[in-house]
């Protein structure tokens, strides 16, 4: 026998709400309250309703769109980051969203000064849930409005008004890097870090170093200044080199290298943030694909549990970075 089909009026009937708020809370749409589009959507499931296909394609049809979907909407908002800087999680974010069925919105955080342009337009393209990128440790939440959306931050850095991360371990970066040297019998290694004025993610990193310090006193010694004290005295970075001896140099980008060829020092050097459009040197690989599949399936999972805004316990996933062969480890000097 046949099982009697079940229609939006039906529902709308049961509930006495109007077929309109039927239709926009089954798609999920954030016009209509969650306490709301969760009591209709609970009892759809109940009654066994199912989406009329032939109906959405009509309605498709008489406002030209070409195909149905029923993704809901997320968005990823990439955040500023150096000139020329490729960001490395959109792949994974994009896979991974495509396979669990949301349409991805791909929004550029420089293009919201304030909070009621963001909210009008998370608003109008029915977005759910949004994946904060990688920031230098100092996103301000005051432009989201964090209360209406689910909210993952994906990136390295964290900033602390978002409270669940997707992230590499800092400690195990500066570990691996430290332990590839190591390997190619290098014993006096440096660590260089030139620090970015107002980034709070250096103060994580720095920490990390000089944890390592601690545990191989007579191995590791340390450079650390501001991008612009270097600027200005160039020749301590170059003094600080001939006086330690130095037969290795860890940097954390390979920015670092360029400054030590311009004062004339060619070193075997590894990056703590492996570039992969400079594949000619050895460094840690975050993976940042595998953060952004990740980041994906954490939302997705709020998204289920109708948990907006920002969680109150945190949660840290730790991605274990991956070792990236190039040939300036086996550089030698001039």
């Amino acid at each position: 026998m046949a099982s009697r089909f079940i229609s939006q009026k039906v529902l709308a009937k049961k509930l006495r709400l109007s077929s309109a708020t039927i239709s926009l809370a089954l798609a999920g749409n954030p016009k209509i309250p969650l306490a709301t589009r969760t009591r209709i959507q609970a009892l759809a499931l109940k009654m066994g309703y199912k989406t009329n296909r032939n109906a959405v394609l009509l309605v498709n049809r008489r406002w030209g769109k070409k195909s149905a979907s029923n993704k809901a909407n997320i968005a990823y908002m990439q955040c500023p980051m150096d000139e020329g800087y490729t960001d490395q999680y959109l792949p994974g974010l994009l896979k991974q969203a495509d396979a669990l069925g949301y349409d991805l919105n791909v929004l550029k955080s420089w293009d919201f000064t304030r909070a009621d342009h963001l909210a009008k337009v998370l608003y109008s393209r029915g977005i759910q849930g949004v994946v904060v990128g990688q920031t230098a440790g100092n996103f301000q939440s005051s432009v989201f409005p964090i209360e209406k959306v689910a909210m993952v931050q994906c990136g390295l850095f964290m900033p602390v008004e978002i409270h669940t991360l997707v992230r590499a371990d800092l400690d195990a970066i500066v570990r691996l890097c430290f332990a590839k040297a190591r390997a190619q019998k290098f014993q006096r290694i440096g660590m260089v870090h030139l620090l970015t004025p107002g980034a709070e993610s250096d103060q994580i990193l720095e920490n990390s170093i000089w944890n390592l310090k601690r545990v191989y006193p007579d191995n590791i010694e340390v450079f650390i200044e501001k991008w612009t004290f270097y600027d200005t005295h160039p020749a301590s970075l170059k003094k600080w080199f001939y006086r330690h001896k130095l037969d290795a140099v860890v940097g954390v980008t390979a920015t670092v290298d360029d400054f030590l060829q311009r004062l004339g020092i060619k070193v075997p050097f590894a990056c703590l943030i492996h570039d992969p459009f400079r594949p000619l040197f050895d460094g840690a690989d975050l993976q940042s694909a595998i953060m952004g599949e990740m980041s994906i399936n954490l939302l997705d999972s709020y998204l289920r549990q109708n948990q907006l805004g920002v969680p109150a316990v945190k949660k840290v996933f730790m991605v274990e970075p991956a070792w990236h062969e190039g040939i300036s480890l086996s550089r030698r000097r001039i």
